[in-house]
C-alpha cells in the first residue's frame, strides 16, 4: 500500500497522493495556547499582523472569547507540555533504563530527568494522563463544524541561542506551542510568514485529526495570501 510517513507497519498520513489545490478558509481559529504568556513582543505583534491581513481579505478569525467551545480547548491545553512530558516519560521509562544499563553516561541531563520522572509515576498517573490528552482531543472534534482550521504561533519566538538554553528547561527551546498540536494529534503544518528582528517565525496551521489534505491546502492558500501582502 501507498504511505507516507509514520512508521513502519503503521498507515502513515491520509489523503491524496498529491498535494491538494489551495483552500480558501472561512474561518479560523486564533489560538493562544500556553505558549502566549510566554511570547516574545515581537512574536506576538507578528502573529496580530498576520491575522489582520486575514481578517483583511475576508477570513472570519475567532478566538477564545468568542465561543465557550475554543475556551474549552485553551482551557484543555493550557499545560500541553507538561501533560505531554509525563507521558513520555512513562512511554520511554524502558527504553531509558535500558541504554543507562548497557550504555552508562551516555544520556544527557535532559534525558536522565525524564527517566527519573517516569520512574516516580504510577499507573493511575499515566492512564489519568490519557484520559486528559483523549478529553482535549474530543474539544478540538467539537470546533470541526465551528472552524476551517486552527492557527497558532508555532514557537515563542525565533531561535534562541544556544548559550541560552544550555540550562533551561527546554534545551532544544520552548517547546509549549509544538506541544499542543502534538498532544491534540492534529495535523500541523508551520508557514514560513513571519520574522522577528530579521530572523524567521512561522505560523502553525492545525487541522482536524485525520485532516491532513485539508489542512495542506489551507496552509497553502494561507502562505499565497501572506506572502501576497507581504
Amino acid at each position: 500500500a501507498l504511505r507516507a510517513g509514520g512508521d513502519p507497519g503503521h498507515p502513515g498520513l491520509q489523503g491524496p497522493r498529491q498535494p491538494p489545490a489551495a483552500i480558501r478558509p472561512r474561518r479560523l481559529v486564533a489560538l493562544e495556547t500556553e505558549g502566549w504568556a510566554r511570547a516574545e513582543p515581537g512574536a506576538r505583534d507578528a502573529f496580530e499582523a498576520c491575522l489582520k491581513t486575514l481578517s483583511d481579505q475576508g477570513v472570519r478569525i475567532l478566538r477564545r472569547s468568542d465561543s465557550a467551545l475554543i475556551e474549552a480547548l485553551e482551557q484543555s491545553i493550557s499545560q500541553a507540555a507538561g501533560l505531554s512530558l509525563r507521558l513520555i516519560s512513562w512511554e520511554q521509562r524502558w527504553s531509558l533504563a535500558n541504554l543507562v544499563e548497557n550504555h552508562p553516561d551516555t544520556l544527557g541531563p535532559s534525558l536522565l530527568r525524564q527517566l527519573e520522572s517516569g520512574r516516580n509515576m504510577t499507573l493511575a498517573e499515566y492512564r489519568e494522563c490519557l484520559l486528559l490528552r483523549e478529553h482535549a482531543r474530543q474539544r478540538l472534534a467539537a470546533l470541526a463544524t465551528q472552524c476551517d482550521a486552527l492557527v497558532s504561533l508555532n514557537a515563542c519566538g525565533p531561535a534562541p541561542l544556544a548559550a541560552d538554553i544550555r540550562d533551561s528547561k527546554y534545551p532544544t527551546g520552548d517547546v509549549s506551542f509544538a506541544c499542543a498540536s502534538s498532544l491534540l494529534g492534529a495535523p500541523a503544518i508551520n508557514v514560513p510568514a513571519m520574522a522577528v528582528d530579521g530572523l524567521p517565525l512561522a505560523l502553525q496551521v492545525l487541522g482536524m485529526a485525520q485532516a491532513d489534505a485539508a489542512v495542506t491546502g489551507i496552509a497553502t492558500w494561507l502562505s499565497q495570501a501572506l506572502h501576497r501582502s507581504a
